[in-house]
């Protein structure tokens, strides 16, 4: 049986070589981010692929073709075309107040379709404790082989759960000047902010 992880993952390890290998398969992502009562919990993470592979996945897990995935349906993609992005950090790279943040697991995935489009939905856990000063997080999105052509949406990108208590901010920064293989700068960047609200805090 086709196996959709032959067309999309073993292709990283053919072309991780070619470091300007144009993208095959497109994926718009947005992020939310998770707060508790102490700060920061989580990330969910939130993609969507172009029509082209998305069909291609339903070609080969819709097993009853009505356009949806069951449970069933969902472990298989993610045991044959998800779970080895473990050995690509998930494409997700992120930055703690300027410290490399690895990204070793993930939770709660699951699928869904938008329309024509397949959407990825899944959970990092990263714990940033809040307190009265800026805590930095840098997200990007991104795969070194060019395989995969990863960017935030333009419509509502970034969002925020249970941050009550907290100031957040973000901007999304273009990096123009980008070079190949350098980690520490990628090409698109979310750089979100949040501490604790003070007593006498104005809203921004």
């Amino acid at each position: 049986m086709k196996k959709i992880g032959l067309i999309l993952f073993v292709a990283l390890f053919i072309l991780a070589s070619y470091t300007w290998a144009h993208p095959h398969v497109f994926i718009e992502g947005k992020a939310s981010f998770i707060f508790n009562k102490d700060g920061l919990e989580s990330i969910n993470v939130e993609w969507m692929f172009d029509e082209m592979f998305s069909t291609m996945i339903l070609t080969d897990y819709d097993a009853n073709k009505d356009k949806k995935f069951s449970a069933n349906e969902v472990k298989k993609i993610k045991d044959e075309a998800f779970s080895n992005l473990k050995d690509y950090k998930y494409f997700t790279f992120i930055r703690i107040n300027k410290k490399p943040f690895k990204v070793k697991y993930v939770t709660d995935f699951n699928v869904s379709m938008s329309g024509k489009n397949m959407i990825y939905h899944f959970s990092v856990p990263c714990h940033v404790k809040a307190n009265a000063n800026n805590k930095e997080l840098i997200l990007a999105y991104h795969d070194e082989s060019y395989y995969i052509d990863l960017y935030l949406s333009e419509n509502n990108p970034v969002s925020f759960q249970n941050n009550e208590e907290f100031v957040t901010k973000f901007k999304i920064k273009e990096n123009d000047d980008y070079s190949p293989g350098e980690n520490t700068i990628l090409p698109q960047e979310l750089i979100m902010k949040f501490k604790k609200k003070s007593e006498n805090h104005e809203k921004l």
